[in-house]
């Protein structure tokens, strides 16, 4: 049960990320990958704010774990990284490793407070 929550919650949450990704990228010409930042700075927030009984919650496996998993991507983030490396940005580079990374964190930290976890 836990496996088909996860892969049914995951499917939902890359099928949105990939919708709001196309949506990002023909309304926002900018080499900057908006789109990728955003939706995983949203997500770090909602994982912070749903994190509650992570080993037997059913909302967690679906929701956390699976939609959330899927919606966020830490292998794109690093494939963006490569892609400013290789063109030689590495202003880029720094400012959205660095951004991504605290940015991040601070917003899991904030879900949780705003939800009462800490």
């Amino acid at each position: 049960m836990a496996f088909m929550l996860v892969g049914l919650g995951a499917a939902i949450g890359a099928v949105i990320r990939f919708t709001i990704s196309n949506w990002v990228k023909r309304v926002a010409n900018i080499r900057f990958p908006i789109a990728t930042f955003g939706i995983n700075l949203v997500g770090s927030f909602l994982i912070g704010l749903l994190s509650f009984n992570p080993a037997t919650s059913i909302n967690h496996l679906l929701f956390s774990t699976g939609v959330l998993g899927g919606l966020t991507t830490f292998s794109t983030l690093m494939n963006e990284l490569v892609i400013f490396q290789r063109r030689g940005q590495w202003y880029s580079l720094l400012q959205y490793l660095i951004l991504s990374t605290v940015l991040g964190v601070g917003l899991a930290y904030l879900g949780v407070w705003v939800a009462g976890w800490l």
